[in-house]
């Protein structure tokens, strides 16, 4: 017998009253919601430099459900930095119409609080190019992630609608080929990971004159498609100091998939917690006995939330934050000069 959400409960929280209260450990997080126990506590995921820990929000987005558990996340990490006085770096990446223009206002409000907005194809692809740069370019002995590192967070809302990685686009970039790199690379693929066959020497005379004259120099310019950019970002970023949270409204378009259904284990390979909105029917084998993510509430004023934790192997039930208003963003983000 399934879980019985508790749909009567007329029950709203809000981040503002709640995230002063939180202490700020070493590791940051974001802030959800309240849990449906009888002395009702905030949850968080919290994202640690650790492979594919990032957060994914999927589910029902009709009224704009899953933009606002991207966005009340989104502030919380900003607030958790301004708490800590520690630096970061927030990237916003938009993708299709926002039909909800309170949301909309908001989101582009962001940027007088530093937040990075990108909206365009242009902008997108600058910012991923970017990005992956980083990641790939850094030395074999700079893996290791400093206490000091400035963290980064790329906050993607809609990727169902994200054009460049449903035509999966490639996208030119400048790798290092030195001894390091090339070393590097082949540790990474005895691991099982992503990498690129054109770092690697080939066996072929003319293929390897051509590989010793790229050796020579500082760096080449490669083609990686937009979907495997963002399997190197999901999986290797977070060991980088750098996370991703993910809005997605149709599981069954994750990386824009065309073959097979999307399992738990699919979206396991990239993120360590999953916001599971409400489901549609056809989308069942995510539920288990005791989570029925069809049945979760989807009412905007009354919204669930069933937070799935990797490490757990288990669900938890939430009340996401209402969406934050302006004047609450501006007391919760101001810092005193």
């Amino acid at each position: 017998m399934r879980h019985l959400f508790p749909t009567r409960w007329k029950r709203t929280c809000n981040l503002a009253d709640d995230i002063g209260g939180i202490k700020s450990g070493r590791y940051p997080e974001c802030v959800l919601g309240r849990n449906f126990k009888v002395r009702s506590t905030p949850v968080s995921v919290r994202l640690r430099p650790e492979e594919a820990e990032n957060l994914l929000i999927v589910g029902t987005n009709d009224q704009g459900q899953g933009t606002r558990v991207l966005l009340t996340s989104l502030i919380s990490l900003m607030y958790y930095h301004k708490k800590c006085g520690k630096k970061a770096h927030f990237h916003l990446i938009l993708n299709g119409e926002i039909e909800n223009e309170e949301q909309e206002n908001t989101l582009y409000n962001l940027e007088k609080w530093g937040v990075e907005i990108a909206d365009s194809r242009a902008t997108r692809t600058a910012l991923l190019k970017k990005l992956y740069q980083q990641i790939m370019n850094r030395s074999y002995s700079e893996e290791e992630q400093s206490s000091n590192e400035v963290k980064q967070y790329i906050c993607l809302l809609g990727q169902d609608f994200y054009h460049e990685m449903r035509k999966n686009n490639d996208i030119e970039v400048e790798i290092s080929v030195n001894k390091k790199r090339e070393e590097y690379c082949k540790n990474r693929d005895a691991r099982g990971k992503l990498v690129f066959p054109m770092l690697y020497k080939n066996n072929g005379s003319e293929e390897k004159k051509k590989q010793e004259e790229a050796d020579a120099k500082d760096t080449e310019m490669i083609s990686v498609s937009t979907r495997q950019v963002w399997q190197t970002l999901l999986k290797d970023g977070p060991e980088r100091g750098i996370h991703s949270l993910w809005q997605l409204n149709n599981v069954n378009k994750f990386f824009h998939n065309t073959e097979n259904h999307v399992y738990m284990r699919d979206l396991e390979k990239y993120f360590s917690s999953i916001a599971f909105l409400r489901m549609p029917e056809e989308d069942s084998r995510f539920s288990t006995v005791k989570m029925d993510l069809q049945k979760l509430n989807s009412d905007f004023e009354n919204l669930q939330l069933a937070l799935y934790s990797l490490e757990k192997s288990d669900y938890e039930l939430l009340s996401p934050y209402v969406q934050p208003t302006g004047e609450e963003i501006e007391r919760l983000l101001y810092k005193e000069q």
